[in-house]
């Protein structure tokens, strides 16, 4: 079994110790890990430059030494904010020795995705401006996986509103799916938002299944687990809808060369 979106101490919102995401890790079975701590250039980002990278790879290091053979650990990270500061994240990208690269978007003008959506009051307006900074991020950055690709919808079902239906974005999440497809970027299965009051994986299984018949392959999984306990939650209900839609298995990293591990 896979986690490839796991986050420590070393982000802003983990107190997580490296040592212990590995231990549970080999309680619940689980073969391999990504550590994809979040990092920033975007000042208002509480993101912002959160960890020093050659601590960061010191300390993953050590661990992988430590917890091999039983346990593979690739060292990654979780860049948000691709669109607004190419230049810098795509120099980060390339001066580590990376296993994985996560590209993800949290923020809209220079807010959170919730301060955007409480700003214009607009479900639509707010879900296409999401998907811009979606396509702008994927347009310019180089990473290898696509985070939560419809966390949009966690922040509008906090809000208590309903979820309005996607058929109005549909031309505009093929067009995101194509690149993708184009790039070879993987898709993320982000199980957290079962726990979240959207009550869904990101993306949806509706989204999956579109992604799958545009000829979609390469995805991964992770749990975004911020504390050990969360590792691979949901993975149990989530893995076999995964193969009940078609995807031949899950995209595994090393050094930022991808497999896809069949099922």
């Amino acid at each position: 079994m896979l986690d490839y979106h796991i986050h420590s101490n070393f982000s802003f919102d983990s107190k997580a110790q490296p040592r212990e995401i590995c231990k549970a890790a080999l309680s619940l079975g689980i073969e391999e890990i990504g550590i994809t701590d979040h990092f920033s250039f975007a000042p208002y980002s509480p993101n912002y430059r959160y960890f020093d990278p050659d601590v960061y790879f010191r300390v993953w290091t050590k661990l992988q030494e430590e917890f091999a053979p039983n346990l593979t650990i690739r060292i990654g990270i979780e860049l948000d904010e691709f669109a607004n500061f190419p230049m810098e994240s795509n120099e980060l990208v390339r001066n580590y020795p990376w296993d994985l690269v996560i590209g993800s978007t949290h923020d809209l003008e220079g807010g959170t995705l919730r301060t955007y959506l409480r700003k214009y009051q607009n479900q639509e307006q707010t879900i296409r401006a999401y998907y811009k900074a979606l396509t702008s991020a994927i347009e310019v950055g180089a990473f290898d996986v696509l985070a939560h690709f419809d966390l949009i919808k966690r922040y509008i079902t906090d809000e208590g509103e309903p979820l309005m239906k996607m058929n109005p974005f549909d031309s505009q999440i093929d067009s995101l799916f194509c690149l993708l497809i184009e790039k070879e970027i993987a898709l993320e299965v982000n199980t957290s938002g079962l726990q979240q009051a959207c009550r869904s994986p990101f993306p949806s299984y509706a989204l999956l299944e579109r992604f799958y018949s545009l000829g979609g392959k390469l995805i991964t999984i992770g749990s975004d687990a911020h504390k050990p306990a969360d590792l691979s939650r949901e993975f149990d209900l989530v893995l076999p809808r995964l193969q009940a839609i078609g995807f031949p298995g899950l995209v595994r990293f090393h050094q930022r060369k991808k497999r896809i591990q069949t099922w």
